[in-house]
């Protein structure tokens, strides 16, 4: 079961795949100058007002207004979510989905990138705790609150404080007292 398709190839289905071509065996169009129209299949009409362009990859209907590219025609059209439409327009064009990115990379990838989120939060809160519970960074509170910010503020957008040497100190192992 495919959970996840790469954003690549959905870039490349949109640009390989020809909605005409697609949307012609679904509805019939008629072309008028560089555009196709046809009857709405999305609401009852006597005349045509589905336009389809061929240069931009897109549809439109000027009667309700609905609008999008092959995907978005597909899932209204049959009535299906985005990965089966995506399935769909593939096997109609002959493509194959790329296999290598399914469920075991992404969820490394998803595992990957909470681990970069929880650890910038506490990173956050390290900096935020050194502007309140340190001399320096008290010293740095102060001279906060006397220009006018608060500690709503401060909470809010997440201010801290580290002193220019902090970093040299960690990289460096040094034993020094930081706090």
């Amino acid at each position: 079961m495919i959970t996840y398709i790469p954003h690549t190839y959905i870039n490349d289905l949109l640009h390989k795949c020809n909605i005409i071509f697609l949307i012609q065996n679904r509805i019939k169009l008629k072309k008028r100058g560089k555009n196709f129209f046809g009857i709405c299949p999305f609401h009852l009409e006597k005349h045509p007002s589905f336009v389809v362009s061929e240069e931009k990859q897109l549809y439109h209907c000027f009667g309700c207004g609905v609008h999008g590219n092959i995907i978005d025609f597909i899932m209204k059209y049959d009535n299906i979510n985005f990965i089966e439409s995506i399935k769909l327009i593939s096997n109609f064009f002959g493509l194959i989905i790329p296999q290598e990115n399914n469920s075991k990379n992404y969820l490394d990838i998803i595992n990957k990138k909470k681990y970069i989120y929880n650890l910038m939060f506490d990173i956050s809160n390290f900096y935020k705790n050194f502007l309140v519970n340190s001399s320096l960074g008290k010293k740095a509170y102060h001279y906060l609150l006397n220009r006018g910010f608060n500690k709503k503020i401060l909470d809010y957008f997440s201010i801290g404080f580290s002193y220019k040497n902090f970093i040299y100190l960690i990289c460096n192992n040094k034993k020094k007292k930081i706090f």
